[in-house]
């Protein structure tokens, strides 16, 4: 069985869990929250290819796997709460879609390139870089989506 597979899945229901708990009150959080999982990901990633190989590193790398994938849950919230009903099917496709094309297919690829260009140690180093900028955005959305309640907005639509 692939660890890595369970520690994600793990990590986003407990993520979910953790963003649905803390945005009941605020709905922004669940975009401010996945912002955090984004920077302690990284940060986890990033001491974890500083480490020695070993124990300390395998726990470093498995706590940044699960934390990252926290956002998974809260952000299709977000897409369903903004998306009017009768378009929801269409915008999770191309959910789907970009999150494939922007992040998984381009990922594996960009990590090449840069270990092809300065060694694989210098690549997994760079790489958990990305997370300040899935961070950055997720603040910019945060703001946007305070801007009004978009679950009423697209319910009432729908009636």
């Amino acid at each position: 069985m692939r660890c890595d597979a369970v520690v994600a899945g793990v990590g986003m229901t407990v993520g979910g869990f953790v963003v649905d708990r803390f945005s009941a009150n605020r709905k922004s959080n669940r975009l401010r929250l996945p912002a955090l999982h984004a920077l302690v990901s990284g940060a986890c990633l990033f001491v974890a290819f500083f480490t020695p190989a070993g124990t300390a590193q395998f726990v470093l790398i498995a706590v940044g796997l699960m934390v990252g994938s926290g956002f998974a849950g809260p952000v299709g919230a977000v897409v369903a709460d903004m998306t009017h009903p009768a378009m929801r099917a269409t915008v999770f496709a191309t959910l789907t879609l970009a999150n494939n094309l922007i992040g998984l297919a381009p990922g594996p690829f960009v990590t090449g390139m840069l270990a092809d260009a300065a060694g694989l140690d210098v690549a997994m180093r760079v790489i958990p870089a990305a997370s300040i900028f899935a961070a950055a955005f997720f603040l910019y959305a945060a703001r946007r989506y305070d801007q009004g309640d978009h679950s009423r907005r697209a319910d009432a639509d729908a009636s």
